[in-house]
């Protein structure tokens, strides 16, 4: 199956996600064979170290030997069902996403370094101003994930939390339709999405970044799961590696690497993203391997008041940063930490 084709499997059931994935023939519960490393990712453009490293070429050397099958998903829901059925071996997912994965089968996971900062926004429709305006009414956001933590947050900060009022999943094609339609009072969303909505006609009300002390967030983690880690760790430390090279090229050559994954993107789905919302997208988004753990725990706990997560005190043993300090430390850069 095709990277498009599995980019098209139903973005709604993560069980129909996980059927068309390239992965799925996998055997559950079970480490993949030590050729391949199985690696999830979604079209978010925090994610962009893992389309920009596949389209550069970085995930083919400094891997022993071990190739990378590419698994893209249409939501990180279906992402942590696929990381829980045991047919994924690492992948690029959202912080609140990864926590969930951990709480549900403690030990599943491990962080092994940060990826993206920033790059998420509540666009809304043209003649709303205010947060008031939102009450009860019509909001999306990813299911389960660190953009639907944020706006239960803003709202109840706001004073516009409405009980029981519904927040609505919505596939990311549909999104510009719906708020163009007033199905939508708005959405918090990832990039490209707000840009997409922007760019139809919507406002920006909210950028998540003015939220957060110097504007860092965690808005994509590099996880691996603990069984592949102890099987490979050469393989695990190529991985870093094609990181570290792909954020390097995304900070220093942006221009190149921004067009890079804008291929990657027409390869997998069909479509570029026009100019002015690329542009507008990677404006948000600074790439780093820093997982930024205080905004992670900071994040789970919103998501905990949202009832998406356990409630969270203390996430030092989901992270694993000993393979990333190492290489970080050969290079001369700054490590980090838990």
């Amino acid at each position: 199956m095709t990277r498009r084709a599995v980019a098209l499997a139903a973005a709604v059931a993560a069980a129909a996600l996980l059927a068309g994935c390239s992965s799925a023939s996998s055997s559950s519960s079970q480490v993949s064979e030590s050729g391949t490393l199985r690696l999830g990712f979604t079209f978010n453009l925090a994610d962009a170290p893992a389309l920009a490293g596949l389209q550069l070429g970085y995930f083919t050397a400094d891997l022993h030997g071990v190739v990378v099958d590419p698994a893209p998903f249409a939501s990180n829901a279906a992402e942590v069902a696929a990381l829980e059925h045991g047919q994924l071996d690492a992948a690029y997912i959202d912080p609140v996403a990864a926590v969930a994965a951990w709480q549900s089968a403690p030990g599943l996971i491990k962080i092994i370094a940060g990826a993206a900062s920033g790059g998420a926004e509540l666009v809304v429709r043209t003649g709303i101003t205010t947060a008031r305006q939102l009450a009860g009414a019509p909001l999306a956001a990813p299911a389960g994930g660190a953009q639907q933590a944020a706006l239960d947050t803003w709202l109840r900060q706001q004073g516009a939390y409405s009980p029981g009022a519904g927040r609505i999943t919505m596939a990311s094609w549909y999104l510009v339709k719906a708020l163009q339609a007033g199905h939508l009072a708005g959405a918090w969303e990832p990039a490209p999405e707000d840009a997409q909505m922007v760019a139809a006609g919507g406002r920006v009300l909210v950028n998540e970044a003015s939220l957060w002390p110097g504007g860092r967030f965690a808005t994509a983690v590099l996880v691996v799961t603990s069984r592949y880690l102890a099987a490979h760790p050469a393989a695990v430390t190529g991985l870093l590696k094609a990181q570290i090279q792909t954020e390097k090229q995304l900070t220093t050559a942006p221009g190149s690497a921004q067009q890079a994954v804008n291929t990657e993107l027409a390869t997998a789905q069909g479509a570029r993203l026009p100019a002015p919302v690329l542009a507008q997208s990677f404006a948000q988004i600074s790439f780093t391997e820093d997982p930024l753990a205080g905004s992670i725990l900071a994040e789970a706990q919103h998501a905990a008041t949202a009832q998406l997560l356990k409630p969270v005190q203390d996430l030092a043993p989901l992270y694993d940063l000993a393979m990333l300090n190492k290489l970080l430390r050969a290079a001369g850069q700054r490590q980090v930490s838990a």
